[in-house]
């Protein structure tokens, strides 16, 4: 039987690969298998039900728990490469977690047609995972969390300025860019963004709710980058937080020393001076 199976799915992944590619649905996955099964985590409505292809010729459907992580495991039986994909109701979805795996590719540049998103998290240290733009995430204004700090994700920053709920963010070693100044309004407690293509190009009064990690280290910011950096967090009255914005960014200059003295009585604080 398990000889049949593998033949089967040797027959089918051509079929399938090409399915898969004329999906509506923005969730589509590359899974190489070795080993380890893949898991598939999601939160979603308990009156919603996703189909889920697991390439191999396996479909299951399972239904939403509300605020209750569901998870779906893979049961390859032989090595090789598999086309995961979701059906049914996937616009309800509202959280993807894939961390901490590193067995799989995904572009997550369609990821807005599920605007009900509270939970993104699909970082991974292997440079194997996300790929794509984050560019449309502005429509998520329920976001919570975002984390996907691949170097293969793209787009700019000042894009998410109208998710208006996100507070933690994670963006370690993307290729985003953009000017972080124009969060200044939203809610943040921990924003991550070390080795990334952030900047940091005026001069705002950030709310004082960052309360957790605020890393921008090694991002290459000049010296005027690292006191607006400084001037904005102090204006804020930002306290509580460790604040990292040292590495290969520039030393700051004469022109945050107030703001420096601010930040480093109330913070844990680490600049190149």
């Amino acid at each position: 039987m398990e000889i049949l199976r593998n033949v089967v799915g040797d027959v089918l992944k051509p079929v399938l690969r090409k399915v898969a590619e004329g999906l509506q649905s923005p969730i589509l996955l590359t899974v190489e298998f070795t080993t380890t099964q893949f898991d598939f985590k999601f939160k979603a409505p308990s009156t919603s039900t996703l189909n889920i292809y697991d390439g191999d010729g396996t479909l299951t459907a399972v239904a939403g728990n509300d605020d209750t992580l569901v998870t779906h495991t893979t049961s390859y039986v032989a090595p090789g490469t598999y086309y995961f994909y979701v059906e049914g109701d996937w616009a309800d979805i509202t959280q993807i977690t894939l961390s901490p795996q590193n067995n799989y590719t995904c572009n997550i540049s369609r990821w807005s047609e599920m605007p009900n998103m509270t939970v993104i998290n699909i970082n991974n240290s292997s440079g194997i995972g996300a790929y794509g733009s984050i560019d449309s995430f502005g429509v998520f204004v329920n976001l919570l969390q975002l984390s996907v700090g691949i170097v293969a994700v793209t787009g700019n920053i000042e894009n998410l300025s109208t998710c208006i709920s996100l507070i933690s963010v994670n963006l370690k070693n993307s290729g985003v860019g953009g000017n972080f100044a124009s969060l200044a309004e939203l809610p943040l407690i921990a924003f991550n963004a070390f080795n990334s293509q952030i900047e940091f190009n005026s001069i705002v009064e950030f709310s004082d709710t960052i309360k957790s990690l605020f890393y921008f280290y090694d991002c290459e910011w000049t010296s005027t980058m690292v006191d607006n950096c400084l001037l904005s967090l102090a204006a804020g009255g930002v306290t509580g937080a460790t604040i990292k914005i040292g590495g290969t960014n520039a030393a700051r200059t004469s022109a945050s020393d107030a703001a420096f003295a601010y930040l480093d009585a109330n913070n844990t604080l680490e600049v190149n001076s």
